[in-house]
């Protein structure tokens, strides 16, 4: 019987694991009075600047993100930001699922700059485009600016167009032995799939390490020297950092309250989460929310 379906390729396995997801599409007016920051954030970010003025920290570089230039920020990556003169400011979050923490940081050491390119900015005019006349994100407990119209199903499409595309050309910019690692892990995680999806599954309670490993077919000292290997990580680390990762999305895109976020994700309380988030990323949950005002 004939369903209309296709043989699977190779690459159908990496395309299922491997999506992006906008979490924030927004435009801010920043100001040096009250706007800049240090953070380490489990998502990516995306900067596109009409004036200058903002300038990022990182790893020993400062640099100044200029109009012009789109800049993305990776995951996990420690960095401050500041600005000396008021500046419009339109970003865009995003996570890039298929891709471990452990991973990010070996693949992604900086911020990456792309340069005019008529595609990726046609992409930018467009999306800029889609924020003017949105309500601007504000500084919390500020006055409410007038409202703007309801962003569109139209304006986040382009929003994830544009996310895709930034992130391929930041991939592409990667040196060649860089990226044959990325699609080597990419295509098998290093035999450690199985375990994988399973913590994905029940992050607020992950399976132990011999449930893990019997899911991969191995002993469980193979399943950690499958991890360290591949993710720079044991598996309850991965587990961990990834509900690290899902409170830090609920804290700048819900208004749970820490309580709830601590409860959903497994935590004892939310004394438990701030001491868990702030050895992670170098803040607390609170400072964390507050800090996204505008980020």
């Amino acid at each position: 019987m004939i369903d209309g379906s296709t043989p699977p390729l190779p690459g159908d396995q990496q395309l299922r694991q491997f999506q992006i997801q906008v979490l924030n599409s927004r435009w801010a007016a920043i100001d040096p009075s009250w706007w800049g920051f240090d953070l380490c954030s489990p998502f990516w970010r995306l900067y596109r600047h009409r004036e200058r003025g903002v300038v990022f920290r990182s790893g020993g570089r400062s640099l100044a993100l200029d109009p012009g230039t789109t800049w993305v920020i990776p995951a996990w990556l420690e960095f401050h930001a500041e600005t000396s003169a008021p500046v419009h400011q339109d970003y865009l979050h995003f996570t890039v699922a298929g891709l471990p923490p452990g991973l990010h940081r070996r693949l992604f050491a900086e911020p990456v700059g792309l340069g005019p390119e008529p595609l990726l900015d046609g992409l930018v005019a467009r999306w800029q485009a889609s924020l003017l006349d949105t309500t601007p994100s504000v500084r919390r407990g500020a006055p409410s600016p007038p409202p703007g119209r309801p962003a569109s199903l139209a304006d986040f499409t382009w929003a994830g167009v544009l996310a895709h595309a930034a992130f391929a050309r930041v991939v592409e910019s990667l040196p060649e032995p860089v990226t044959a690692l990325c699609q080597a892990l990419l295509g098998d995680d290093g035999g450690i799939r199985p375990a994988l999806d399973a913590i994905e599954a029940s992050l607020s309670d992950p399976p132990g390490n011999e449930d893990l490993a019997a899911l991969c077919g191995v002993s469980p000292n193979q399943l950690i020297r499958r991890f360290n290997s591949a993710l720079g990580m044991t598996p309850a680390r991965y587990g961990l950092e990834r509900r690290v990762a899902i409170a830090a999305q609920h804290l700048i895109t819900t208004d749970l309250s820490l309580e709830a976020i601590a409860e959903r994700l497994g935590f004892v309380d939310r004394y438990h989460l701030s001491r868990v988030f702030s050895r992670h990323l170098g803040i607390t949950p609170a400072a964390y929310r507050k800090g996204h005002d505008g980020a």
